[in-house]
C-alpha cells in the first residue's frame, strides 16, 4: 500500500510540475514543444488542436486576460485615472 501511495504522489507532483512549466513557457516555446510532440506521437494524440489554440494566442497579441487583448471592446479608464489629469 505504501508503494501505491508513493507512486500516486509522484504522479501528482510530476503532473503539477509539467503544468506549471507549460504555463510559464512563452508561446513560441510552447509551439516548439508541441511540434516535437507531434513529430514523436503523431497528430492522433490531439496535439494539433492544442497547437492551433496556441497559434491563436501568438497572433492575438496577448494572453487574453487583459482588456488590451480584447480589441475594440476595451473600456477606457475613468477620467480620474487617466494620466495627465490632476487628482482632486
Amino acid at each position: 500500500m505504501e508503494i501505491a501511495e508513493s507512486l500516486l504522489v509522484a504522479v501528482i507532483v510530476a503532473s503539477c510540475a509539467a503544468f506549471s512549466t507549460w504555463r510559464l513557457l512563452s508561446v513560441r516555446a510552447r509551439l516548439r514543444v508541441l511540434d516535437a510532440l507531434i513529430a514523436i506521437c503523431g497528430d492522433g494524440a490531439g496535439f494539433g488542436r492544442l497547437r492551433s489554440k496556441t497559434l491563436e494566442q501568438l497572433s492575438g497579441g496577448g494572453c487574453g486576460s487583459c482588456a488590451a487583448s480584447k480589441g475594440s471592446n476595451a473600456v477606457s479608464p475613468p477620467v480620474s485615472r487617466r494620466p495627465g489629469v490632476p487628482r482632486r
